[in-house]
């Protein structure tokens, strides 16, 4: 956090706000903001992200990104429930990692870092070289690994690659993820699927019902539109996991009420996130996961697709999270209700959803097909 106290003063002052001033507008006491400018107190999140969403500038330059400590360690390594190393693109070395990093591969601070890649990642060098090749090149990869642990048992992973640029200087975001089974054993989409969601559902128990929701109102949708067998299973599968990528995200994001600008761009990436975790898997369900807050009048994220860029199965997903949603409570607030969620339906028919699929829902629901939304 070095920067931050410097940053936070400079643009206080271009702004020809006292510190007084500024406590005031956010609403914390003035000893705070002194504390944050002397470097004597550590901001939380949420007032780097408040404080950045009142001047208008981006976490990165509030924190003066410029150092790989500054860029992942206060705001992301910590906050990651699964192990993560930052490699350097060059040296292929681990020159940072999170604490469940230690505790997964069962190393020391001091053997982890500045570890060659080479000496965990036990799959053929030049296959991982190629791999982290194309995360540079793409910006982001997923792909499946052997990990050897310290005490030399081998793990069959998946690795989310991610890239970043720090001082002209390429370093992979690596975040793995353990099936939880012995080495070399070959994968299918359903048991990877349910290892996928008991994690996700051991961290985000609040999710569980609605996942298992979503999946049952994507269901009766696709079984009354009569489309065929191989959509209809693509649907289920996506259903199921569509918000898989939130295992990425801090988790108490996800149990905040009013989020901030920043905030709810960092939410906005779960798509992004859950599309690369599955890529290597199954192509046609990432492209589902992906597209499932998109909406057809562009307005949707993360790539605001209009229309037929839109995929079938995506538009139904689409309005099946919507209505499972509006009838399932969070953390920070209570249901809409069946009602509300029928009303929001009949409000964006044709302009955010589609039309057809809205319209076989709301038959359903009239004809009280989703008895179990009503518990």
């Amino acid at each position: 956090m070095d920067n931050f106290y410097k940053r936070l003063k400079n643009i206080r002052n271009q702004h020809n706000l006292s510190q007084k001033k500024l406590a005031e507008e956010l609403g914390y006491a003035r000893t705070t903001i002194s504390n944050y400018e002397q470097n004597i107190r550590i901001p939380s999140l949420q007032t780097i992200t408040e404080i950045a969403d009142y001047f208008n500038v981006s976490v990165d330059y509030l924190l003066g990104r410029t150092k790989i400590k500054n860029t992942f360690q206060d705001l992301i390594l910590n906050k990651m429930q699964v192990p993560v190393l930052l490699i350097d693109s060059e040296s292929y070395k681990i020159i940072d990692f999170n604490e469940k990093a230690l505790n997964y591969y069962k190393y020391q601070k001091h053997q982890l870092n500045y570890k060659s890649i080479f000496k965990i990642n036990k799959s053929n060098k030049t296959i991982v070289k190629t791999k982290i090749k194309k995360a540079i090149k793409n910006q982001s990869y997923s792909a499946n690994f052997v990990h050897q642990l310290a005490d030399g048992k081998l793990r069959d992973v998946i690795v989310f690659y991610q890239t970043i640029e720090i001082n002209a200087k390429k370093i992979i975001h690596a975040t793995i993820f353990d099936f939880d089974a012995p080495a070399n054993i070959i994968f299918n989409l359903n048991k990877v699927s349910k290892i996928f969601l008991k994690i996700f559902n051991s961290k985000l128990p609040f999710l569980n019902e609605h996942h298992e929701n979503v999946r049952k109102v994507a269901n009766l949708i696709a079984n009354n539109l009569n489309l065929d067998t191989k959509t209809t299973n693509l649907i289920e599968q996506s259903a199921k996991i569509h918000d898989i990528g939130s295992l990425l995200l801090p988790t108490e994001l996800l149990y905040k009420e009013n989020l901030t600008k920043n905030e709810y761009k960092i939410i906005k990436e779960h798509p992004n996130y859950g599309y690369e975790l599955f890529n290597c898997l199954n192509k046609d369900i990432a492209e589902i996961i992906k597209q499932h807050h998109e909406r057809i009048d562009g307005s949707g994220y993360p790539q605001k697709l209009k229309q037929n860029q839109i995929k079938k199965e995506a538009k139904i997903l689409a309005v099946a999270e919507v209505f499972a949603s509006m009838n399932n409570n969070r953390p920070y607030r209570k249901k809409p209700g069946f009602k509300e969620a029928c009303l929001e339906l009949k409000r964006e028919s044709g302009i955010k959803y589609d039309k057809k699929v809205v319209e076989t829902c709301l038959k359903i629901a009239e004809n009280n097909g989703f008895y179990f939304l009503k518990k």
